[in-house]
């Protein structure tokens, strides 16, 4: 974890930025 920051997205999932590199993660959508 290299300062992932997880921040919530209208798509109703939400977006974590690690390294740079942004991975949509949706939960039940």
């Amino acid at each position: 974890n290299c300062g992932s920051e997880a921040i919530v997205t209208k798509a109703g999932g939400s977006s974590l930025n690690c390294c740079g590199a942004p991975l949509e993660v949706t939960f039940g959508r």
